[in-house]
């Protein structure tokens, strides 16, 4: 299989601009409307109805693309919220031996070795009434039964 070319960020804004079209302003309502329109639709008048609706192939090339992106956001994620935790929970005298960045399995037993101890870290979206409330914060979780976890909140 030939190696695809990374998108640039013109074909990505382009990507969001062409799915932005596509759903309006309110996805759901947009597709209850498009099934509306399809109602008693023959394959004669279905190109009509086709050019009415906002589907064209570039959208749907679009979304292939931003879900090639998103599908790699739990990596991003996880990555970044340990690089940006790692200074909050490093003792005085503490050493990493090991860190792994990338999410999944990457046969490695925890995410953080260091010299005084192992860790897992999971990330949380806590979603709790108000957008204000709401907070996202990555989880390190000791291999030693003594340790509670530490929860190290990341800024909005």
């Amino acid at each position: 299989m030939a190696e695809q070319s990374k998108p640039t960020q013109l074909a990505i804004a382009e990507a969001i601009h062409l799915l932005q079209t596509f759903r309006s302003a309110d996805l759901t309502q947009t597709i209850y409307k498009i099934e509306k329109s399809l109602k008693g639709v023959s394959a004669q008048n279905y190109s009509a109805v086709l050019a009415t609706s906002g589907a064209k192939a570039e959208a749907l090339g679009a979304a292939g693309l931003i879900k090639q992106l998103a599908g790699q956001i739990n990596v991003v994620i996880h990555a970044l919220g340990i690089l940006l935790c790692l200074p909050h929970i490093l003792r005085p005298g503490e050493v990493i031996d090991y860190v792994s960045l990338g999410a999944g399995n990457t046969g490695r037993a925890f995410d953080l070795e260091t010299s005084l101890r192992v860790t897992e870290a999971t990330t949380r979206h806590k979603k709790s009434g108000s957008k204000m409330n709401r907070s996202d914060r990555l989880e390190l979780y000791s291999s030693r039964a003594t340790d509670s976890p530490t929860a190290i909140f990341l800024p909005k």
